[in-house]
């Protein structure tokens, strides 16, 4: 079955914001099965510095979002309500509210600021491409 919405979350190693955003990036692949979600670490190799450098990526992290093959959405920076807002455009909208809701719950529960995310671990990480870190 091909997966017709898609999300690339594109980083870089020593990339602060990208690490920060990475557990949000993390637990949305995690409830929002029917989103096919990328992690392409943009220095890793020189395939993965040719990719980013075709893609025109100027900054990270740096997101697409793909529906039936073709671009949809961008933006970069570590700014979880816009990732939200995005998936919230490329999902069903109850879907996007459903892990809003769970990752505003965990943050609560942590004692964090729901504005940011500070924690940098992660059940599971979102499946990875071979030509991607």
């Amino acid at each position: 079955m091909i997966c017709t919405q898609v999300v690339v979350d594109i980083s870089m190693r020593f990339c602060g914001p990208c690490k920060v955003v990475y557990p949000l990036v993390a637990e949305l692949s995690n409830q929002l099965p029917e989103v096919e979600f990328y992690h392409l670490c943009g220095d890793l190799d020189e395939q993965t510095r040719s990719l980013a450098r075709s893609w025109r990526i100027s900054a990270t992290p740096n997101f697409h979002f793909y529906r039936n093959g073709a671009r949809v959405f961008s933006f970069m920076g570590a700014k979880p309500d816009q990732l939200l807002t995005h998936l919230n455009r490329l999902t069903k909208p109850e879907a996007n509210d459903t892990a809003r809701q769970a990752y505003l719950d965990r943050k609560k529960s942590h004692g964090e600021d729901s504005s940011s995310v500070n924690d940098n671990t992660a059940a599971s990480a979102p499946p990875q491409h071979p030509a991607m870190g």
